[in-house]
């Protein structure tokens, strides 16, 4: 008891960082601080939030891999980091695995969206067009990098992302025509979509709905054997949404009452209706079972690996 007591001024008054593990100016960056906000109104704790989106969040990983395990450091990692795990392309590859995972909020509606003047206004276009269509990308580890490499393996249409565009920057570089368009989540991509012309031509997992966005689904299109692995592989990282953790090691109390904390911003209806209004998605996954879908996508012997390396092999990464 006098160990619970001692722990509770603590609680109350000790500000908490959340890493961010995107560049300013994105969709998730936006989720995560419009959460913190209504997270500290909610709980009574200054929250800080800090921006660490180099290297698609491995820098803001390590951080909390090291961060103390007091319940004072949580962040949001982005799901490219589970494409970071799967192709292993270096030592220094983080193990998602490890750490404490408090859940996520929100699904990802994964979507090809193209501007005015690629001059494309179906996919069915890029299965014979030579030329190939330019893809502002985060970097060669991120979903807007690996996620358009899948979508030429499965369906043979010459996507060519360009990585060096962080946050907002892909947005923009979208708009001004220095890339033709961008795979990314569809609330991220709403400005996009919002100038004439734009269009969402590709759904690549089923969360959007075809009356929001008539498009073909990736699954509609793929073909060959690795097929099924490469789409269960987009569908459950799009799935998990925006995930939270605690650094590896954190103490059984101190994740349960993160967890909670985690269950009361989800629930809170100022929260929802903020989001909501900012088109955000709200699904919830709950720590454990975001423990559960990363073991079974980073078993062994799962299938979706070798899938995915084969498929950064042909397209040429």
């Amino acid at each position: 008891m006098s160990g619970v007591l001692a722990c509770a001024p603590v609680r109350a008054t000790r500000p908490v960082r959340l890493i961010i593990g995107t560049a300013a100016g994105g969709g998730n960056d936006g989720f995560s601080r419009l959460l913190a906000q209504h997270l500290q109104r909610l709980i009574g704790q200054t929250i800080h939030p800090e921006n660490e989106g180099r290297a698609s969040g491995r820098l803001a990983a390590s951080e909390l891999l090291r961060a103390p395990t007091d319940g004072s450091v949580i962040a949001f990692l982005p799901t490219p980091l589970v494409y970071e795990n799967l192709l292993a392309r270096s030592q220094e590859t983080l193990n998602l695995a490890q750490f404490r995972w408090l859940g996520g909020v929100g699904a990802d509606r994964r979507v090809l969206v193209v501007n005015r003047q690629s001059g494309v206004t179906h996919f069915g276009e890029l299965l014979a067009r030579p030329k190939p269509l330019i893809l502002a990308a985060s970097n060669t580890s991120g979903s807007s990098y690996v996620e358009p490499r899948i979508v030429s393996h499965l369906t043979g249409a010459r996507l060519k992302p360009v990585p060096g565009y962080s946050g907002g920057a892909r947005n923009l570089a979208v708009l001004s025509g220095e890339a033709d368009g961008v795979i990314g989540d569809l609330a991220s991509l709403d400005p996009l979509l919002q100038t004439p012309g734009s269009r969402v031509i590709l759904r690549l997992n089923e969360l959007t709905d075809p009356a929001e966005a008539p498009a073909p689904s990736l699954a509609s299109l793929a073909k060959g054997d690795d097929a099924a692995p490469l789409l269960s592989l987009i569908a459950a990282t799009a799935a998990l949404g925006r995930i939270f953790a605690l650094p590896p090691g954190t103490p059984p109390a101190i994740l349960a009452r993160w967890r909670s904390n985690l269950d009361k911003v989800a629930g809170d209806p100022d929260f929802r209706a903020a989001a909501t209004a900012r088109g955000f998605s709200l699904e919830q996954v709950a720590g454990a079972d975001v423990e559960a879908a990363l073991g079974r996508l980073f078993a062994p012997s799962a299938p979706v690996g070798p899938a995915l390396r084969r498929a950064m092999a042909v397209a040429g990464a």
